[in-house]
């Protein structure tokens, strides 16, 4: 599953917005799909899924 491939590979976004995710259609594609794609990781952060509420946590940041 594409959507928990960051969070397996142990990295959180962080600033989801609806700036941050840019929506495509695939044009090839005949039932018009579209997907959808997470940008912006500059406020991403490790996240030790073990204790995954310290791992990400930042007392101040600055985000959209």
């Amino acid at each position: 599953m594409r959507y928990i491939a960051a969070y397996a590979a142990g990295v959180l976004h962080r600033d989801l917005s609806p700036g941050n995710i840019m929506i495509f259609r695939d044009e090839d594609n005949a039932l018009n799909i579209r997907y959808g794609m997470l940008v912006d990781w500059d406020l991403s952060k490790a996240v030790d899924q073990k204790n995954e509420h310290t791992a990400a946590h930042q007392d101040s940041r600055t985000g959209s």
